[in-house]
């Protein structure tokens, strides 16, 4: 029998990849919303490996939540940013598409760890 692949293996993919990244760019110059970033990516690959309903709860949430956020905090000079005033719309378009993904992988998803248990 063929071992169906965990839906979410694309986003563990992006958060592993990511999780060094966020180290670098979020401790060394100490930003609180980075390392609440870090502790949802941490905790999201404690839930992925547990195959807990959460683990889609909480990626969908985060992301949606997160960059909200920081675009808010980028907007009212809470964050200086120092990209250029387009990126953010590139940002949204990346945020949107992942978002989608993980809508599209839901019930794949639950499917996936009803079976597994």
């Amino acid at each position: 029998m063929h071992k169906r692949r965990n839906p979410l293996a694309y986003v563990l993919g992006a958060a592993l990849i990511t999780l060094p990244f966020d180290f670098y760019c979020y401790l060394l110059p100490f930003n609180p919303l980075g390392v609440a970033i870090i502790l949802c990516k941490v905790t999201f690959l404690v839930l992925y490996a547990r195959r807990s309903r959460f683990a889609w709860h909480l990626v969908f949430s985060v992301t949606a939540a997160v960059v909200s956020l920081s675009l808010l905090m980028i907007r009212l000079g809470i964050v200086p940013e120092a990209r250029h005033p387009s990126r953010h719309l590139f940002d949204i378009v990346i945020v949107v598409t992942l978002l989608l993904y993980l809508w599209s992988v839901r019930e794949r998803y639950f499917g996936y760890i009803e079976r597994e248990i």
